[in-house]
């Protein structure tokens, strides 16, 4: 999903240590996105959070986006891995596998997300909730760390919904639908986790 975070809240400081800033810098412009440490030289993203040719940095423990802190810690890239079978046409398998030159530093403000160990679709209607810094209300990216909650909607329906469209739902893709107002997601929390019942369960 492409999305920003409307009408969401500001996280907690170190309320969610899992978070990667991921910062992508071209000749004119920035790119960013979210991730997941997922172990202590792994980020999980989106397949689409990259750009050939583009600068990467990695940034742990960071709530805002511009104002290091304390607990932020920055890293080079050493490899960039997308899924397989990712398609950057219609998106499907949207995941990427980011390797940090060195370990991240575990502290209060820097932990891991655990996998899960066995995968079951979140169940429709549930509550789940992500997170990033992505664009607020003004079309600006956030300065600070936002979160939101979110809806799921059952997939067969999502696809009904969305092929007037030509969108590609297929089995590896979770719908999710806004709350009151427009909480979303947009460019910026691109990457970020899904959480559900405390688990990921995808990858905004």
């Amino acid at each position: 999903a492409n999305m920003k975070i409307m009408n969401g809240r500001e996280a907690a400081p170190n309320s969610r240590p899992y978070m990667a800033l991921i910062k992508l810098d071209g000749k004119d412009e920035e790119m960013l996105c979210g991730g997941s440490l997922i172990k202590d030289r792994w980020v999980l993203t989106a397949g689409h959070c990259d750009r050939d040719g583009w600068k990467k940095k990695i940034i742990l423990g960071a709530h805002s986006r511009e104002k290091s802190n304390q607990w932020w810690q920055e890293f080079h890239v050493e490899k960039s891995i997308a899924h397989p079978n990712f398609n950057k046409t219609n998106l499907n398998n949207d995941l990427r596998l980011i390797k940090l030159k060195e370990k991240a530093r575990l502290t209060k403000a820097v932990q891991l997300l655990p996998l899960p160990t066995t995968y079951k679709d979140p169940e429709e209607r549930s509550t789940c909730e992500t997170a990033g810094w992505g664009e607020t209300e003004k079309a600006e990216a956030a300065d600070n760390l936002m979160e939101v909650n979110v809806t799921i909607l059952d997939r067969e329906k999502c696809a009904k919904h969305w092929s007037e469209n030509k969108a590609n739902i297929t089995e590896n893709v979770i719908c999710i639908i806004v709350g009151p107002g427009s909480e979303d997601t947009c460019g910026g929390d691109s990457g970020g986790p899904l959480i559900c019942n405390g688990v990921l369960s995808g990858v905004t």
